[in-house]
């Protein structure tokens, strides 16, 4: 990825951030469902709720983020860590690849994808 497009993507990112910080969370009360597996299935996606949550996060209300998905203030954290830092020039993609090649950070990964398959499943059969 050229270092334009990581900065196009890194704004993209703090944009959608701004914008979920300025949305006055009365307003995600009130919109509709457009999930469209939600809607045919009757059953949360793995990322029904993630935008309330975030939404909730900006906002500093973490409990009721957390009840919305329980992943999203962690998403909201990571979301701004990584576009702020693509802007300041570091961290580059070549080096969270490098980095990533670690026995550590495979484990990380590992662990982060079961929880959020654990936590999924959880919401289906809940």
């Amino acid at each position: 990825m050229t270092r334009s497009a990581e900065r196009a993507l890194a704004s993209a990112g703090l944009a959608a951030l701004a914008a979920a910080a300025l949305c006055p969370p009365a307003w995600l009360d009130r919109a509709p469902v457009v999930c469209l597996f939600r809607r045919v299935a009757a059953l949360p996606c793995p990322t029904c709720g993630l935008t309330r949550s975030v939404v909730a996060t900006l906002h500093g209300d973490l409990l009721v983020a957390s009840g919305l998905h329980a992943f999203g203030p962690g998403f909201a954290a990571t979301a701004c860590v990584v576009a702020i830092g693509v802007l300041a020039g570091k961290p580059r993609w070549e080096a969270l690849a490098e980095a990533s090649r670690g026995a550590w950070a495979r484990g990380a990964a590992t662990a982060g994808a079961l929880a959020w398959i654990v936590y999924v499943v959880g919401r289906v059969v809940a």
